[in-house]
């Protein structure tokens, strides 16, 4: 889904979000993967929230590492079970 994403990205000329998604903002911008590690930009803020929606549609964990200079913001949220149970600054 992310491959597609980004192949869409470039095609538009903007951020994306899965089609199954609703939201106004918590775009990916310049998405890529390296093997199981998808990486992406966003715009102000990390999209955990956005990450955890796909989370749940697809029934898998995660681990989101961000780090967001501008703003002073840099940590790392774990998503298993469906509950965010871990957050790292």
């Amino acid at each position: 889904m992310f491959d597609q994403l980004a192949e869409k990205e470039k095609a538009e000329k903007k951020g994306q979000l899965p089609d199954f998604i609703q939201a106004d903002e918590g775009y990916f911008f310049e998405i890529f993967t390296i093997g199981n590690a998808l990486n992406y930009e966003t715009r102000w803020s990390p999209n955990t929230d956005i990450i955890k929606k796909v989370a749940d549609h697809f029934g898998v964990d995660f681990v989101h590492g961000y780090d967001e200079p501008m703003n002073g913001e840099r940590g790392k949220v774990y998503y298993i079970g469906c509950v965010l149970c871990q957050y790292e600054k």
